[in-house]
């Protein structure tokens, strides 16, 4: 469990060190736009450049199959079949997010770094995407540490019961300080990050350990019919 955990806080400041050299360009969002003409054709669909981008990685790295990941992937149809306990998906909500959140990161506008700025969204799109759902890698050991808990737990039918013990709340602004001190050491705004994990990464975090939990719970009635 502390290697995992050494592993999120080493990839916070990872993504934190990356949305420090994002803060300096401007938002380009026509790489985020879908254009029909002169835009990007993809299984006879027009999607944007940095969906197009997305997906040819993602392709390539699925024929690939020698590179670990514990991210989801955005095109959920290259995806394999998942365990039933590690079924959500929260890549297009994640890449909605991080859209909207730039608008605040970022000036609004386009400039001469358009091909870096499309690499380094997918590159921060694909960290986030691992962030969040190393949910389940936490939960499940969490869950096998402690499966006398957890199983109490789940006699309860109340799905805000079981979050709340996952959110860990008193613990949650301790880790926002640590964040803090990440912003302060890369000098990007820590209010804009900071408001980003507490509304966006750490409550998509806690979704996937409450889908873990409601599924294994799912299954064991199912073993104990």
């Amino acid at each position: 469990m502390d290697k995992l955990n050494l592993y999120i806080y080493n990839l916070d400041e990872e993504i934190i060190e990356l949305l420090s050299i994002r803060q300096e360009l401007m938002t380009n969002s026509k790489n985020f736009k879908v254009l029909e003409l002169g835009g990007y054709n993809m299984q006879n669909e027009f999607v944007s450049k940095l969906d197009y981008r997305i997906f040819n990685y993602e392709l390539q790295i699925e024929a690939e199959k020698n590179k670990k990941t514990y991210r989801k992937l955005f095109n959920e149809n290259l995806e394999k079949t998942n365990e039933e306990y590690e079924t959500l998906n929260l890549t297009r909500m994640i890449k909605y997010s991080y859209i909207q959140f730039l608008f605040d990161l970022c000036e609004y506008g386009n400039d001469d770094k358009n091909e870096f700025t499309c690499n380094l969204d997918m590159e921060l799109l694909f960290k986030l995407s691992e962030r969040i759902h190393l949910g389940y890698e936490v939960i499940k050991l969490k869950y096998l540490e402690n499966m006398d808990f957890y199983d109490k737990l789940f006699q309860s039918s109340n799905s805000s019961l079981i979050l709340y013990y996952l959110s860990n709340s008193i613990y949650q602004p301790t880790y926002l300080d640590i964040l803090k001190d990440k912003c302060l050491k890369y000098n990007v705004c820590e209010v804009l990050v900071c408001s980003f994990y507490k509304n966006i990464i750490i409550p998509y975090y806690n979704e996937i350990q409450l889908n873990f939990c409601l599924n294994i719970k799912k299954l064991k009635n199912i073993e104990n019919i």
